[in-house]
């Protein structure tokens, strides 16, 4: 493989105030139940975004960094907190990007960091839907079913639960592991969940967003092991590369997409295939966001 020195590119060097999509890196790890690594996330995505991706996205078909200013953010630091202060972290940092009215994209780190992000975002657009890709239903209200000392209701497994007790709405896509409880509490309150294999078109599955407004979060095992085999709890099955990219190319059209985040992305293969993927499904979506600045 080529790599091609990207660096400042689609990454520029500018201050935040002249930033479209500032990015959050958030490396941490503290409730990770199945393999580690996922720390080491954000730099690896990171690192593919500046110097393995091409700056043409044949999904927008153009040069998105042409007109698109993506900026990093410094990584917060926050490896030796406890959930319940890394998640305060992630929601200060946030609500100083959303401030600033620019579009925050956050990397994991676990999933866990999405809760901060979520409430930070819920805070400023109250009528919102968290659209999930992943593996899981993350609908655990703590993970003490698993964790004997010290459970956290901030944990990884708890994210869409913390959602829902925000008041977002959620839509959750390429689920296909869930426990009892977390099937019960589905059914309970008929939340919407499109479980793999999913048999439905984007469209279908973009009507059923009742909100304007839509936090778009991606666990990397939302795909099938196949597009991203570097991910902590991956799980058989998944969704289609090209099949996501066009629910998300519809749903950025479709909805006002105000925040994203990546997250699970734990590298330990030599080829780095998931933080590249991860890389792209970034570079693409800021192409999404803002395609009304492009010029044809």
């Amino acid at each position: 493989m080529i790599e091609h020195n990207m660096e400042d590119i689609i990454i520029v060097s500018r201050p935040i105030e002249e930033a479209h999509i500032v990015i959050i890196p958030v490396p941490y790890e503290g409730t990770v139940s199945g393999g580690k690594g996922t720390s080491l996330g954000p730099q690896a995505v990171m690192d593919a975004m500046k110097h393995q991706l091409e700056d043409y996205d044949r999904f927008n078909d153009c040069v998105i960094c042409d007109y698109v200013n993506i900026v990093e953010y410094p990584s917060l630091f926050v490896e030796k907190l406890s959930p319940e202060e890394m998640v305060a972290q992630v929601r200060k940092n946030t609500e100083k990007i959303l401030s600033m009215d620019k579009f925050p994209l956050l990397l994991g780190g676990e999933h866990a960091i999405s809760i901060g992000s979520i409430e930070a975002v819920k805070n400023k657009y109250s009528d919102l839907t968290v659209f999930q890709i992943d593996a899981h239903g993350d609908l655990r209200d703590d993970d003490s079913d698993y964790v004997k000392n010290s459970p956290s209701k901030y944990a990884h497994c708890c994210v869409m639960k913390r959602a829902i007790d925000a008041g977002c709405k959620t839509v959750q896509v390429g689920i296909r592991e869930l426990y009892r409880g977390e099937i019960d509490y589905i059914r309970k309150n008929n939340l919407t969940v499109f479980q793999c294999p999913v048999h439905c078109t984007p469209d279908e599955i973009i009507s059923s967003v009742e909100t304007e407004y839509v936090y778009l979060t991606i666990d990397a095992d939302g795909f099938d092991p196949s597009v991203m085999p570097e991910t902590g709890t991956p799980v058989a099955g998944g969704l289609d590369w090209y099949f996501t990219m066009s629910l998300l190319a519809k749903l950025f059209k479709s909805k006002n997409v105000v925040a994203l985040d990546i997250t699970e992305v734990s590298p330990f293969l030599p080829n780095n295939m998931t933080a590249k993927n991860a890389a792209q499904l970034a570079y693409s979506a800021a192409g999404y966001k803002f395609a009304n600045m492009r010029n044809y």
